[in-house]
């Protein structure tokens, strides 16, 4: 990409944020606009779709500098990772005047919130949740937590592909992100201190940051809404539930709707994804490697104590076999 001509700003004036990402996204060859017309336009149609960050070019303080740092770290990686099932970077849109920093991506034909239960609704249901994983199970391969997995960050592309949008740009949620997506959120998310409590191995020092295993939670919300046309209740841990053995055990039962929309061969795959101890969700692979299988329960069920090290050469032997 080569770098959008801008306004020249009198660099006193400009600030450190603004400077800093002028700096950034020449070093990274990143397209960046300025101009308030270009705004007008995407926003109004264009091919190029622009999308808030919450990171404030008017706040100076060290918190606001590590987070910029932070979202600048995150954009470079998920610049360098190329799937079909993962939206593409095209840009940044600074708005000094506004104090907005907008992530630009490729144009897509519709959100999937926007499609389920409409007229529009012709999805094949488990190709839908197979693109979603699929796109998952590649960023975690590359140690990439997305963090922000809902319905109306999930789109549509040009050839019937699904897609992950934009990536949150914090590591740890913040109380309104939490409130905005209580939907799709872990309940380790709204209670870290029980999973710390719990001792859980791998656990013990856990702070309500974004996780592998909270994607994977976010997938299974996902599923819940492609198959029923609306979202799952918000999850929480019940309040008696406070060892790791409580947690162990809890077991989140299908509801009624879920009952009759989701299939019995497919239910038990999404219930790993939902269940309370991050622990016990499995790997984006394994599940995938479950769904694509004509047998995706026998498949779970065989993959679940595989040392994740082994979970992809044995995910390959399961697929050959035809279980």
């Amino acid at each position: 990409m080569s770098l959008a001509p801008h306004t020249p700003i009198d660099a006193d004036t400009a600030g450190p944020f603004t400077k800093r990402v002028r700096e950034f996204c020449l070093a990274q060859r990143i397209t960046l606009h300025e101009d308030a017309a270009f705004s007008t336009q995407a926003q109004s149609g264009s091919l190029l779709k622009p999308v808030r960050l919450p990171v404030s070019p008017r706040d100076r303080s060290k918190s606001s500098d590590a987070s910029l740092q932070s979202l600048l770290e995150r954009l470079k990686r998920w610049i360098a990772l190329q799937n079909t099932h993962l939206i593409q970077f095209q840009g940044l849109y600074l708005n000094t005047g506004a104090s907005q920093l907008f992530f630009i991506s490729e144009a897509s034909d519709s959100k999937l919130s926007n499609v389920i239960g409409s007229e529009k609704d012709q999805l094949n249901k488990l190709s839908c949740l197979q693109d979603i994983l699929s796109g998952l199970s590649y960023l975690h391969r590359h140690q990439f937590v997305h963090g922000n997995i809902r319905g109306d960050n999930i789109f549509i592309k040009a050839d019937g592909k699904f897609c992950l949008g934009e990536f949150a740009p914090a590591r740890l949620p913040s109380p309104d992100c939490l409130v905005e997506a209580e939907a799709w959120s872990a309940p380790e998310l709204f209670d870290s201190g029980r999973i710390r409590n719990a001792l859980i191995d791998g656990w013990r020092d856990y702070a309500g940051e974004y996780t592998y295993a909270s994607d994977l939670f976010a997938i299974g919300c996902i599923a819940v809404l492609i198959y029923t046309g609306e979202p799952p209740l918000p999850q929480r841990f019940p309040p008696n539930a406070r060892s790791h053995r409580d947690l162990w055990a809890l077991v989140r039962q299908p509801s009624p709707i879920e009952k009759l929309a989701i299939p019995p061969k497919i239910w038990p795959v999404i219930s790993i994804m939902l269940r309370y101890n991050p622990k016990n969700r499995m790997s984006a692979s394994q599940l995938l490697t479950a769904l694509m299988n004509p047998n995706p329960v026998k498949t779970a069920n065989l993959l679940a104590d595989v040392p994740s090290i082994l979970a992809r050469s044995q995910a390959r032997r399961l697929m050959r076999s035809g279980i």
